[in-house]
Parts: C-alpha cells; structure tokens; sequence
C-alpha cells in the first residue's frame, strides 16, 4: 500500500444508498465517476449501503466539491450517503503464509 498521505493526498470513502436505479442510470453514474482522475476504487456492496466509492484528493473542499457535483447530477437516484476520512490505513494479511 501506498502512504498517500506522504504524497499529498487525503483519503475518504463515500457510501451511497440508492435508489430508483435501473440499467441506464447506473451505466451513467458509473460512466461520470470513472472519468474523475481522484475515484481510485468503487466496490458494489450486499448489505448496508449499495456502492462504496473511494477518494484520494488534494483537499477537503475537494472532496466536498465531489459530493456536490455527484448530488446535482444524481440526486434522483441518492437516498442517502456517508463518508469517512482515513488518516491511517493497516495492511491486513488474511491469509497468512502457512509453510
């Protein structure tokens, strides 16, 4: 993993609920965040929220400039969302060498 604090960056996962998502909606929002250079990951999710996006920006008021524009564009399908600031982030080996 890369300490993308050293370089700079802070780090923020999004968690959105959504709703009112049929295929062509989705194709659309997935489309407009894999066109900003600063959504690094997203990853669909089974319980709790339903898509989880993760950031690493400049500054805060970047990342709130992000909400905003997802918010105006896709209001319409965003029931509810939360996000997270990572200062630290641990390397986990869930399969342990075992030889």
């Amino acid at each position: 993993f890369l300490n993308v604090d050293k370089l700079g960056f802070i780090y923020f996962k999004l968690h959105l609920k959504l709703y009112n998502l049929n295929i062509d909606k989705k194709k659309k929002f997935m489309n407009f965040l894999f066109k900003h250079l600063n959504v690094v990951y997203t990853t669909e999710l089974i319980n709790g929220s339903d898509l989880e996006i993760e950031f690493q920006v400049n500054s805060n008021s970047e990342f709130y400039k992000y909400i905003e524009n997802i918010r105006n564009e896709f209001g319409d399908i965003i029931k509810d969302y939360e996000f997270m600031q990572y200062t630290n982030e641990y390397k986990f080996t869930y399969l342990p060498n075992i030889f």
